[in-house]
């Protein structure tokens, strides 16, 4: 039984992994188109920011989830 979990954890980390790895490279594209086209409003930059924290604990509560056993 510990074998298996030892598994799954593992499995579970080389996942989480390759996909903040994936999930950063496309941020950076996306910053950067941002950045170029918008360079007036201080406004729509907080915005963004504001939506990045979120995905961030989105993120982190969809990656804690099948860790803990429960998605809602």
């Amino acid at each position: 039984r510990r074998r298996r979990r030892r598994r799954r954890r593992r499995r579970w980390w080389w996942w989480w992994w390759w996909w903040r790895r994936r999930r950063r490279r496309r941020r950076r594209r996306r910053r950067r188109r941002r950045r170029r086209r918008r360079r007036r409003g201080r406004k729509r930059r907080e915005e963004e920011e504001e939506e990045e924290e979120l995905w961030w604990w989105w993120w982190w509560w969809c990656s804690l989830a099948p860790f803990s056993g429960g998605r809602s």
